[in-house]
C-alpha cells in the first residue's frame, strides 16, 4: 500500500481575476509533518480550504487514499478523517474546557479515536487538567490554542491540518506547541501545518512546501528550504537563512 495519504494535482482557484492558487501539486505522506509556508496572500489557507471542501477549486484534483474527493462537501471529507483547524479560536466560549471537549467527542465525524479512550485521556494529552473546569474564555491564550487543537483531535483525524496554530503565542507557548505536534504524530496522525513561526516549522517538519503568489516555488527538507535562494528572496530573508546555517 502506498504511503501517500493525500495527493493534490494541478490545483487551481480563481476569485474573479485573481488566481489565488495556480496549478499546485502537493503530496502528504503517512506519518509526516508537512509544513506549508509563504508570504501573506500566497494562497496557503485557500489551498487548505480547497482540500477540505470549504472552497471549490477552479481546476485540478484532490485524492485521499487513492480516491478523488475534489468536489465533496466538508462534512464528507471530515468523515474520511481529514480534519482542519482555523486561524480563529474555534471553541465554545461559554462552556468549560471539559464541556468543549465532551461536545466534540460526542459529535466526532469518524470512527477514528487515535489512542484516546475518553475525554479524560484527551484532557491529559493536551496538558489542560488544571483548566478543565474553567470557561474557555478564562484560560490563557496558549491553552485556548491547545483546546482548539483538542476539538479537532476529538473528531478522530487521520490527517490534521493546522492553520497558523502558533499565531499570537509567546516563545514558551510556541515551544509547548511544537512538542504537542510531535506527540500528535506519535499517535499515528499525520500533520499538515501552515505557520509563519519559521523556527517552529523548521523544528517539527519533515518536509516544507513554499508558496508564493499562489504557485509552489520550493519543496524539500527544512535544511534545503533554509538555503533555497528563491525562498530566501521572497520569504525568509538573508538574516534567517544565516541563523539557520549557523546552527
Amino acid at each position: 500500500m502506498s504511503d501517500t495519504l493525500l495527493r493534490v494535482e494541478e490545483l487551481g482557484k480563481s476569485f474573479n481575476a485573481v488566481r489565488a492558487i495556480d496549478d499546485v501539486d502537493v503530496q502528504v505522506n503517512q506519518g509526516e509533518v508537512l509544513g506549508l509556508v509563504g508570504p501573506n496572500g500566497s494562497g496557503k489557507t485557500t489551498l487548505f480550504s480547497c482540500v477540505t471542501g470549504f472552497v471549490r477549486p477552479t481546476s485540478g484534483r484532490v485524492h485521499w487514499q487513492g480516491k478523488e474527493i475534489t468536489n465533496l462537501a466538508p462534512d464528507q471529507i471530515a468523515r474520511r478523517g481529514v480534519i482542519r483547524t482555523f486561524q480563529q479560536k474555534m471553541v465554545f466560549p461559554r462552556a468549560t474546557v471539559r464541556e468543549n471537549l465532551t461536545m466534540a467527542w460526542g459529535n466526532r465525524r469518524t470512527s477514528e479515536r487515535a489512542s484516546f479512550t475518553s475525554c479524560d485521556d484527551l484532557v491529559s494529552f493536551l496538558a489542560l487538567d488544571e483548566f478543565e473546569d474553567k470557561l474557555a474564555t478564562d484560560i490563557p491564550f496558549g491553552s485556548a490554542r491547545k483546546l482548539g487543537m483538542g476539538l479537532a483531535l476529538a473528531a478522530g483525524p487521520k490527517l490534521l491540518l493546522l492553520d497558523e496554530p502558533a499565531a499570537g503565542l509567546n516563545t514558551e507557548e510556541s515551544r509547548e506547541l511544537a512538542e504537542l505536534i510531535r506527540r500528535i504524530t506519535v499517535l499515528g496522525i499525520t500533520v499538515w501545518v501552515i505557520e509563519h513561526d519559521m523556527s517552529l516549522v523548521m523544528s517539527v517538519s519533515d518536509r516544507i512546501t513554499v508558496l508564493d503568489a499562489g504557485r509552489k516555488i520550493a519543496e524539500g527538507k527544512p535544511s534545503d528550504i533554509a538555503n533555497d535562494p528563491a525562498v530566501i528572496c521572497v520569504y525568509l530573508g538573508e538574516k534567517f537563512a544565516k541563523s539557520q546555517s549557523a546552527q
